[in-house]
Order: C-alpha cells, then structure tokens, then sequence
C-alpha cells in the first residue's frame, strides 16, 4: 500500500502502522553482484540513471550516499551493526521491509544464496502524484507519464539480461 505514498516519511504517516521487524542485525547487504549491475558513470543523456545506493538512517543520523555514482562499497556494515537502524537506502518502504526479511531469512537457512533489492525507476503514475515526485525534486520528475511508458519494456529487457549473465 506504500505505493500510494502512505509510507513516505515527507507525506507525514502514522509511524505506529508500520513498525519494522527487529530479530535480527540491524543492517544486511545484498549479495547480488551489483557490480555488473551498475555502471561505474551513467551517461548523461540518459533520462533515468542507475545508482547503487547505500544510503541509512541510524542513531538519529543519515549516512548518506544518495545518487552517488559507481558500484564502490561505500559502508562496512559489520562495523555498523551497533547502531539503531531507522529505513535504508529505498526510505522505510514495505519493499524495503521484505528484503531486511529475506535477507535474514538467507543468512539464517541459505547463506550462499543470491538475494538483493532493486528500486526500479517509476515510469508512470497518476497526474496528483506526479506533483508529489515534482515537489520532492524527484530526479527527472517531469518526465513521469501518466499513461504507459515504453521506457519500462527497455528496462525489464535490460534486468533479464542481467540476470541471465550472473
């Protein structure tokens, strides 16, 4: 239900809905190989670019590596697991939420299996939101439809890809 923006932070929810789940480290990383997945620098001609963000909140404090190029491994996160994690890298997104689980539940059962968490670009949304998305400065904003983007067909192509390589 994030999807309608009642989990965005900006849009003042009800933070006692959506608590997040706490058996477990505070903070897991992906096991993707991101590395093929991003790319060292976008072109800028593109209109929706790739980013490996480790961006976090902990402690009251944001470490922040938001729309940062590359695919360096910016945070340790071992050296981090003291801290009290408040949203990753996505905000405190449900989507978010089911990777913390998965992740967990990788480490706990299957730890050499692959699992990850990708934000795909929003191509489309309805005319009300693509004000929200303009006023919170989303990257390239204005170029959000309202109706079907042929953009997203590009990108689904572009992630089987992908994983078909890794």
């Amino acid at each position: 239900m994030d999807n309608m923006l009642w989990g965005n932070q900006k849009a003042k929810y009800n933070s006692e809905k959506f608590k997040q789940f706490t058996d477990g480290k505070e903070l897991y990383e992906t096991t993707l190989l991101y590395t093929k997945m991003v790319p060292i620098q976008n072109n800028p001609s593109d209109t929706f670019w790739t980013y490996f963000n480790q961006t976090f909140e902990a402690n009251g404090k944001k470490y922040e590596n938001d729309k940062i190029e590359g695919n360096e491994l910016v945070y340790n996160l071992s050296d981090r697991q003291s801290l009290k994690s408040v949203s990753g890298s996505g905000g405190d997104y449900l989507s978010n939420e089911i990777f913390y689980r998965v992740a967990k539940l990788r480490q706990e059962q299957r730890p050499n299996l692959t699992t990850g968490h990708l934000h795909i670009l929003l191509t489309q949304t309805t005319q009300d939101n693509k004000f929200f998305y303009i006023e919170y400065e989303y990257r390239n904003a204005d170029k959000l439809t309202t109706d079907i983007n042929p953009v997203i067909k590009d990108v689904i192509t572009n992630i089987n890809n992908l994983i078909i390589k890794i």
